[in-house]
Order: structure tokens, then C-alpha cells, then sequence
């Protein structure tokens, strides 16, 4: 039996350079404010959604979607629209403490991605799908950029953040699979993860 702890191993330094943390930023403000001019009542995580069902159409039906669904026609209580802002939400809050990732965001990156360990899910929470769904990110930023904005370097610093993101929510759904397999445990009180080897 091994023990760790998130609060025995801290981060010496920050993963994600601050040169990358401020394109990050500086790229966001932009593409914000774009995605929210471009199509009224949209946020960015439509334009993700819409890129990510394209690639991944077997997905549709976890959403609540038909195959002729527009997700931006859809009524602001469909929950195509709930996780578009959730998603948006996550990803601004990553931007916003993207200095500061281990500390501030992947907690809850990580929680996300145990929500995702449910029966309709859990076949379709591949580490592919997640790559795939990390590149249609990167993609829809770009999409919002100019080509003077759309620099090889912010492209570089998004694909990192995307990385690092995408591989906390995979994290956190192989947790909550081998809680529920009962090949680890969890002593709530201190924080210490068991794992059963």
C-alpha cells in the first residue's frame, strides 16, 4: 500500500512558462470577446461543442441532440447550453489562474473529470475523445484569431494548456473508476489517497 498526498508533493515552480501564460491570457480576452459578438447568446463552449460533435457525432445523444439539432438554436434550458457554459466557465477560470494551474485549476479539472464516471458516459471517456476534444479547443480559439494573432507561439502555449488540462480530467475519471472498483480508497480527513497494489 502506498500513500500520497496532494499536499506532500507541491509544484516547485509553474507549468506553463510566463511568456505562454501571458499569451494565454491575452489571446482569451480576445477570443471572448469575439465568440460573444458572434452569434448573439452564444458562449465559446458552443462553438467548441459544435466543432467536437462534428468529429465525434456518436456523442449526440449524451447531450440530448438529434442529428439535425442546430445547438444554436436550441432554448437556453437545453442542456447542450448548460455544459457549453459550464465548459466555457472551466476554461476561463483555467486562463484566469493560468499561472498558478496545480494550485487553482486542477482540483477542479479533476472533479470534472470524476463527474464524468457514469454508465452513458464512462464508454465514450476515452483518451482519445479527450484529445480530440483539446484539439477542437485549440482549433476554436484559432478560429477567433486574426493571422497576425494566430502566431505559432500562442498556438504552442494553448496546446500545453490543453495537454495539462485534458490529462486532470482524465485523471480524475481513472480515480473515480478505481474508487468504484474499490482498488482505492480515500481517508477523507487528511487528504492521503490509498492505493490498493
Amino acid at each position: 500500500m502506498r500513500t500520497y498526498s496532494f499536499r506532500s508533493i507541491p509544484s516547485e515552480e509553474n507549468l506553463i512558462d510566463k511568456e505562454n501564460c501571458e499569451i494565454i491570457a491575452e489571446s482569451w480576452r480576445i477570443v471572448d470577446s469575439r465568440s460573444a459578438s458572434a452569434f448573439s447568446s452564444a458562449c465559446f463552449g458552443l462553438f467548441v461543442l459544435q466543432r467536437v460533435l462534428s468529429k465525434i457525432p456518436m456523442l449526440r445523444p449524451l447531450f440530448s441532440l438529434s442529428e439535425s439539432d442546430d445547438i444554436f438554436n436550441l432554448p437556453e434550458a437545453h442542456p447542450v447550453r448548460r455544459h457549453a457554459r459550464l465548459f466555457t466557465n472551466i476554461l476561463h477560470i483555467s486562463v484566469k489562474n493560468v499561472d498558478e494551474l496545480e494550485a487553482q485549476v486542477a482540483p477542479t479539472v479533476f472533479k470534472y473529470g470524476e463527474r464524468h464516471y457514469r454508465p452513458d458516459i464512462t464508454p465514450h471517456m476515452t483518451e482519445e475523445n479527450v484529445r480530440i476534444f483539446c484539439a477542437q479547443i485549440v482549433c476554436t480559439v484559432f478560429d477567433f484569431l486574426r493571422e497576425t494573432e494566430a502566431t505559432p507561439k500562442c498556438a504552442e502555449s494553448w496546446i500545453e494548456l490543453m495537454r495539462y488540462l485534458g490529462q486532470k480530467l482524465l485523471d480524475g475519471f481513472d480515480f473515480a473508476k478505481l474508487t468504484a472498483e474499490r482498488k482505492i480508497s480515500i481517508n477523507r480527513n487528511d487528504h492521503h489517497l490509498f492505493l490498493m497494489l
